[in-house]
């Protein structure tokens, strides 16, 4: 009984206004963090966009894109080679589908199906392009 409930239901799950989207803030922006991998240019960059940033939020790897796409922050940034192909892809189609940007830490687009499977360059995840962070 309760499953032919759930499955009647399930049209409602697709709508519009259910669907999770990024927040549309340009100032105090929510910065996402590294708990574990909080390095010297990641300071360094924080420190330069000071001014851009509001609040900064330290969490796990698989939640800092499920935050943006939320629209509970704004902007990350992964600096290194530490992840791989499969610790960004299936982030990045969440991100992207709730409208967020993703992208190399060159700001090139991120492509899979590489010889080398490492995100050489890291990556990218912002709520609107306008947030991208200044480097240098």
């Amino acid at each position: 009984e309760n499953a032919k409930a759930y499955f009647e239901n399930q049209d409602s799950l697709f709508d519009k206004a259910n669907q999770i989207h990024t927040g549309d803030r340009t100032e105090n922006l929510i910065v996402m963090a590294s708990r574990s991998h909080f390095d010297s240019e990641t300071a360094a960059m924080l420190e330069l966009n000071k001014d851009k940033i509001g609040e900064l939020i330290n969490a796990g790897s698989s939640l800092k894109g499920c935050y943006i796409a939320e629209g509970k922050a704004d902007v990350h940034y992964r600096f290194g080679n530490f992840t791989k192909e499969w610790d960004t892809a299936a982030m990045q189609a969440v991100c992207e589908e709730a409208g967020a940007v993703f992208l190399r830490g060159d700001g090139a687009p991120m492509l899979y199906n590489r010889t080398d499977v490492k995100n050489q360059l890291g990556y990218i995840i912002l709520n609107k392009i306008e947030n991208k962070f200044k480097l240098q």
